[in-house]
Order: structure tokens, then C-alpha cells, then sequence
């Protein structure tokens, strides 16, 4: 079967080709030049490769959605604004900018997916994220907030954290929740407020510096553009 091309990123003036699965794009090497030393380097090497659609770079371990939502960051639909895209494909954003070194997407994916909040639908990903990427403020504080609410982990957020974060996590939130292994303080839908002694003994479990539990503003990162939405009621709640 013969590689189609990609209906938004495959351009007339493109200079390289790149095939992700079976999907060509055809971009611009500038934009790639300018943004990751990652492509710098491998522009500089003398090669015919990625100059016609008979002989594109193949980007291997990548999936073409992938590259996509990577590109829309360099290609926005319009002028000065952000796609709007899911906190899932703002995570794949992260991975890539990460590997290919391009620093600017990094943070705006950062930016994007930080939506530090009790009850954030995205904190099992942004904990994921962040733990990946050892960003430990960002992962510390979404773990807290995971901590202080009453809705206990769901089998979603568990896949997405992993068994050994889930059960870590699970076992900080159950000794916060019970008291310490006294009679229970709080309701199991109840929310709490951790202070900073468990803040403190959070971040020792976790075996990260106690000095991420010293306040940190932390909030609702701005120009979010995927939608925020409080989950349906569920036998977790």
C-alpha cells in the first residue's frame, strides 16, 4: 500500500519529507532547524534523504498522530493562538518535545497540561507526565491534590499512573483519609486539606526533597485549550 499524504501537514513549499507509518508530510526545514538542536544535527549531515515523497526521512517508533499533534504546535490554524487539543495528545506533545529537544513545545505542553486542582480530570496524567519527565515540583503538587480529594483512584487514572503509583498513592491518600489508623475524621467522599507536617511526609514517601513542600503558587495554567469538565458521579465518588 502506497504512503498517503498528510491532508494538513503536507505543504506545496515543504523542503522535507518525513514517512510516519504510512503517512508522508512534507514541512519546512526552518522550523525545525530553528527549534530543536535535535533536527540541527541531522540536517547538517549531507543526504538526499527527505527531499522527495520516493525518498522521505523515515521517522521510526513514532506514530503519525503523534508527529501531527507536534506539529500543530509549530503550525497553529491560526496566527498567535494554541490548538485546541486533549490532555492525552498535549502528553504525547510533551514526550516528543522532549526527545527531540525542542525546549519551547516542552513548555508549552507543560503549560497546557498543568491544571494543578483537587478535582482536575487530567491529575493521573499529569502525575504520569511529570514523574516521566522528573519534573518533581509539578509532580509533587499534582500528587497532593490526588491526596487531598475524596474520590478515591479510579481504574482509569490507575492505568494511566501504573500499579507501583497507584498503590504508593493509594496507600499516602489511605493513611491521610483515616487519620493515621484512628478513628476516621472525614467522610470517604469528603475532601481534605493537607497541611504542610503531611506535605512534608509526602514528598519523604515519594523520596523526593522535603523543600518541594515549602508553598508554591501553583494554579490554573493559562490559555488552557482542552476542555475542562467535571467527571460523571461513579461509585468512586
Amino acid at each position: 500500500m502506497a504512503p498517503t499524504r498528510h491532508e494538513r501537514f503536507y505543504f506545496d513549499d515543504g523542503n522535507v519529507v518525513f514517512l510516519v507509518e504510512e503517512t508522508l508530510f512534507n514541512v519546512h526545514r526552518y522550523f525545525l532547524k530553528r527549534e530543536s538542536p535535535f533536527f540541527q544535527e541531522m540536517f547538517s549531515m549531507k543526504s538526499d534523504e527527505g527531499r522527495t515523497d520516493d525518498n522521505p526521512i523515515l521517522l521510526e517508533g513514532t506514530k503519525s498522530q503523534e508527529f501531527a499533534c507536534l506539529l500543530a504546535c509549530l503550525y497553529p490554524r491560526t496566527v498567535g493562538k494554541v490548538d485546541e487539543m486533549l490532555a492525552t495528545e498535549w502528553a504525547l506533545v510533551l514526550d516528543f518535545a522532549i526527545k527531540w529537544q525542542f525546549n519551547d513545545i516542552r513548555d508549552l505542553a507543560v503549560e497546557q497540561l498543568k491544571y494543578v486542582h483537587t478535582y482536575s480530570p487530567t491529575l493521573a496524567l499529569q502525575i504520569a507526565s511529570a514523574r516521566k519527565h522528573g519534573m518533581d515540583g509539578w509532580y509533587f503538587h499534582a500528587v497532593v491534590k490526588m491526596c487531598e480529594r475524596g474520590r478515591a483512584i479510579t481504574p482509569a487514572e490507575a492505568e494511566q499512573l501504573g500499579l507501583t503509583e497507584t498503590v504508593r498513592i493509594s496507600a499516602i491518600r489511605h493513611k491521610l483519609h483515616s487519620g493515621g489508623g484512628r478513628p476516621s475524621l472525614y467522610a470517604p467522599s469528603q475532601s481534605i486539606s493537607v497541611d504542610s507536617d503531611q506535605k512534608h511526609d509526602i514528598a519523604s514517601e515519594l523520596g523526593l526533597s522535603r523543600t518541594l513542600a515549602s508553598p508554591v503558587p501553583i494554579g490554573l495554567a493559562c490559555n488552557l485549550v482542552f476542555s475542562i469538565t467535571p467527571p460523571p458521579p461513579s461509585i468512586y465518588d
